[in-house]
């Protein structure tokens, strides 16, 4: 636990530091810079349930030790991307999510913080070494670190710090700031935060692909999109190697483009005229004028080829079932890949019947 006499302490100390700290930073937007934790220690606490947190809960960072060991309060040290995220934590398996949040010291012992952007959720190995994850996440200069976990231990808690705040339930971004007394030591996590000179959401050094130019595609325009496929495909030259057979012919066809042609096979029988269609013959229109009726058989034949002459075979067997002496038609089309179909072609063939020994 922390005494109020030790708590009361830190933020003058904290701010002053920081002070002192912003007017070292280097100007914004010249190169990518790392701000959060060194990374120097073990972590040893930071699941909700070590601080009586409602879980999952947000561990917010407020300062961290610098190489001199006096603490910085600054947060991020300019506008830009943060583009990855290093942690140490303790819990295989457990599940971060990195983000960033605004947060306000209220002097003896308390903070105030709100979230303000959310980055990659991630599974972690959680072995106390550190960890490392891309991100894409925009960042404002002053922004803190933080982090949503249940298991993971990600803080390296030494008694007396208020360096970092646990919120449970977690902070959401938009919502109002909340209030923490629930103040612990160093959380062990860092971010590299580049430039975003053209302010896309892309940093400048690894992930915007055009500089300057302002789009969600890599920080690019999207690629001119092609004018659509609207020409039909053209079949020609039917033509069966038998018209009259027992067994299978050979059906040949030319494409003027790569294509898929589908033949479907008709039976051909007898009809009579009637209401301006061949209608299957009856009693009732016997008398009526003679015509050929064409009778679509199941199943079909496809097969996709290139531009050119082609050939595909026509089988004894069509839908399962071997076609019977008579006469038949072929009636063919074309589709290619952009769903444009040819005109229909038709060619007639007969079937012949076996002959008796």
């Amino acid at each position: 636990m922390h005494s109020k006499s030790t708590l009361r302490k830190r933020f003058p100390t904290a701010l002053a530091v920081a002070a002192t700290t912003l007017l070292a930073l280097p100007a914004s937007g010249v190169a990518a810079e790392t701000f959060g934790s060194q990374l120097t220690n073990s972590p040893n606490y930071g699941a909700c349930a070590d601080a009586g947190l409602t879980a999952p809960c947000t561990w917010v960072s407020h300062n961290h030790p610098t190489s001199t060991g006096d603490p910085y309060t600054a947060g991020a040290p300019n506008d830009g991307v943060i583009t990855k995220f290093r942690i140490r934590a303790l819990g295989a398996g457990a599940s971060v999510t990195f983000r960033v949040a605004n947060i306000t010291p209220t002097p003896p012992d308390s903070a105030q913080a709100a979230a303000v952007g959310t980055g990659p959720t991630v599974t972690i190995a959680g072995t106390g070494e550190i960890e490392e994850f891309t991100g894409r996440l925009p960042v404002k200069q002053g922004n803190h670190l933080a982090i949503d976990t249940t298991d993971a231990q990600a803080i390296y808690e030494t008694g007396g710090d208020e360096f970092t705040y646990g919120f449970g339930p977690v902070l959401v971004d938009g919502a109002a700031a909340r209030s923490s007394a629930n103040a612990h030591g160093q959380l062990l996590v860092a971010a590299t935060v580049e430039p975003d000179a053209d302010k896309d959401g892309f940093g400048d050094e690894t992930q915007d692909r055009c500089l300057g130019q302002v789009d969600a595609n890599g920080g690019c325009p999207p690629p001119p999109t092609a004018a659509p496929d609207t020409t039909k495909p053209r079949l020609t030259g039917l033509a069966l190697a038998k018209k009259a057979f027992k067994g299978s012919t050979q059906l040949t066809y030319g494409l003027s483009e790569r294509a898929t042609l589908t033949v479907r096979v008709e039976r051909v029988k007898k009809g009579r005229r009637f209401g301006g269609k061949c209608r299957k013959q009856t009693a009732a229109n016997r008398t009526r004028k003679a015509c050929k009726r064409f009778v679509k058989l199941a199943g079909k034949i496809e097969k996709t080829a290139n531009a050119g002459v082609n050939k595909v075979k026509i089988p004894a067997k069509v839908g399962g079932r071997k076609l019977k002496p008579g006469r038949y038609r072929l009636v063919a089309q074309a589709r290619d890949a952009a769903g444009n179909v040819s005109d229909v072609k038709r060619i007639g063939f007969r079937v012949k019947s076996a002959k008796k020994k």
